[in-house]
């Protein structure tokens, strides 16, 4: 609905159509030579062209627009009235029929653009994706809001379809048994020695470090020696 106040003198009506209030509307439909504007009535497709500002660029609709900032056109289909988006209209008409399953999307990004070569039938996925709305933003972020990477280990995919970050999960899981005095978690596994290349059974907690590095202290002491001098380990 347009936004102001009655273009009558005196009258602080809110505006309904055509910059009157709703009651002086009613009267000027009743004196249609008042009217500064042409109504084309019967042919849909001329109604619709003198609607269209044409140029270079872009062809803008300048009748009904919604508050979406999408253009808005009503026709008759079997004697009965029907309504649709004005580039909708436009792409079914000088393109041709829309697939069912497809959404039209504006390639120049103007809203109420309706030339047709601006104009691309996809999915809805595509659509979405395309726009600046958060889901866009997400699909394009490559770091999680805490700045981990969303690579194949580090992301998981939620029951909503959504991404994921294993980082994140994991800590707020560490955090939680904390909080409710629950250990860490632990599994057994194998490791290698860095210094002599022993195979020997580690416990890793829940962050994936186990408080065991080597296989004996002796070799732990040779590890820390190398890593204090900055020399190479000889490895067996």
């Amino acid at each position: 609905m347009p936004k102001g106040t009655c273009s009558e003198r005196r009258c602080l009506n809110r505006v309904y159509a055509r910059t009157w209030c709703a009651k002086h509307y009613r009267k000027r439909w009743a004196d249609k030579a008042t009217w500064t504007t042409v109504l084309i009535k019967g042919d849909d497709e001329r109604r619709f062209w003198s609607k269209v500002e044409k140029s270079k660029g872009c062809w803008l609709w300048t009748g009904t627009i919604s508050v979406y900032g999408y253009g808005r056109f009503s026709f008759t289909v079997d004697g009965k009235r029907r309504e649709t988006s004005a580039h909708r209209w436009s792409y079914e008409h000088l393109v041709g029929p829309i697939p069912d399953g497809l959404h039209i999307d504006h390639l120049c990004r103007v809203r109420n653009c309706v030339r047709p070569t601006h104009l691309e039938a996809v999915t809805c996925r595509t659509n979405v994706l395309r726009g600046v709305a958060p889901p866009a933003q997400n699909y394009l972020a490559t770091h999680c809001k805490h700045g981990h990477p969303f690579d194949d280990k580090n992301t998981y995919i939620r029951p909503n379809g959504n991404r994921g970050c294993v980082t994140c999960r994991r800590l707020a899981s560490e955090r939680h048994q904390r909080k409710i005095g629950v250990k860490p978690m632990t599994r057994l596994t194998f490791a290698s020695c860095p210094v002599c290349g022993e195979r020997f059974k580690v416990r890793l907690i829940s962050n994936g470090v186990g408080p065991q590095r080597t296989c004996s202290r002796t070799c732990g002491q040779r590890l820390r020696f190398a890593k204090t001098m900055h020399e190479p380990l000889p490895v067996r």
